[in-house]
C-alpha cells in the first residue's frame, strides 16, 4: 500500500521546530556557569601596608580564571600586604605572595625574626630595604662611643609602628626581618636590651636570603 507523502508546509514546519529547538538547547547551555571554587580576591586596590579588615574577601570564582596557586583562606596571608600593587577584584596568588619580601622563600641558613626598634637608632626603612645591624651602646662617653656589627645584609620584610607602653616612653618600630641562622640569637639579645641599631645599604635590593 502506497502512502501519502507529507506535505511540505508540514515538513518545513518539523524541521524549522527542530532547528528552534536545537538552538535554544545550544543557548542554554552555553548560558550555564562553569565550575566555581571559592578563593580570596582583592576587594579593593592594594598596595604595600598593612591588610585591614575588609582589604580580600573569599569569593567564589569561576574556576576556568582561576590560578592553580590561587590563596582561599585569610589564615595563608601575611599581616602586611608588600608585594606589587594590584587591582581590585584580583584573584590572590602563591605567586603574588612570593614576590614580596614578607612571602619569598628563604634559603637555608637564613632566618625571619620580628624585634622592636627604637626609632632613633635607625633611618627611615620600608619593606625590601637591606640593612646591617649594629650593637650601640644606650649612653657614650665624651671620648667615644664604640659600636659592633653584629649582622650584615638583613633584609627588610615589613615594618610598623608600635604604640607606646609602660615601659617605652615613645612608639617603637616593629621589624620583620630576615636574618642568619647564626646571627639570630645576637639579634634578639641586642634588641631587647634595646642598644640594636640599624644603617641602610640599599633600597630593594635583595639579598641572599630570599
Amino acid at each position: 500500500m502506497k502512502k501519502n507523502p507529507v506535505p511540505w508546509p508540514v515538513l518545513r514546519r518539523a524541521v524549522l521546530g527542530l532547528a528552534v529547538a536545537a538552538l535554544v538547547t545550544a543557548v542554554a547551555l552555553w548560558a550555564l556557569p562553569g565550575d566555581e571554587c571559592r578563593v580570596l580576591v582583592a576587594a579593593r586596590p592594594l598596595a604595600a601596608g598593612a591588610l585591614t579588615a575588609g582589604a580580600v574577601e573569599v569569593r567564589a570564582v569561576d574556576a576556568d580564571s582561576v590560578p592553580a596557586d590561587a590563596l582561599d583562606s585569610l589564615q595563608s596571608l601575611p599581616q602586611h600586604w608588600d608585594g606589587v600593587a594590584v587591582t581590585q577584584g584580583t584573584v590572590l596568588s602563591e605567586s603574588l605572595l612570593r614576590g614580596s619580601p614578607a612571602g619569598r622563600d628563604l634559603q637555608p641558613g637564613w632566618t625571619r625574626l620580628s624585634v622592636v626598634v627604637d626609632p632613633i637608632r635607625m633611618p627611615q626603612v620600608e619593606a625590601g630595604d637591606t640593612v646591617d645591624l649594629w650593637a650601640a651602646p644606650r649612653a657614650c662617653d665624651e671620648v667615644a662611643c664604640i659600636a659592633s656589627l653584629i649582622s650584615e645584609d638583613v633584609q627588610i620584610a615589613s615594618s610598623s609602628t608600635v604604640d607606646s607602653t609602660t615601659w617605652r616612653e615613645s612608639p617603637g618600630v616593629r621589624l620583620e626581618l630576615v636574618v642568619r641562622d647564626a646571627d639570630t640569637e645576637e639579634v634578639l639579645g641586642q634588641a631587647g636590651t634595646g642598644t640594636l641599631s640599624l644603617v641602610l645599604r640599599s633600597r630593594d635590593a635583595g639579598t641572599p636570603g630570599t
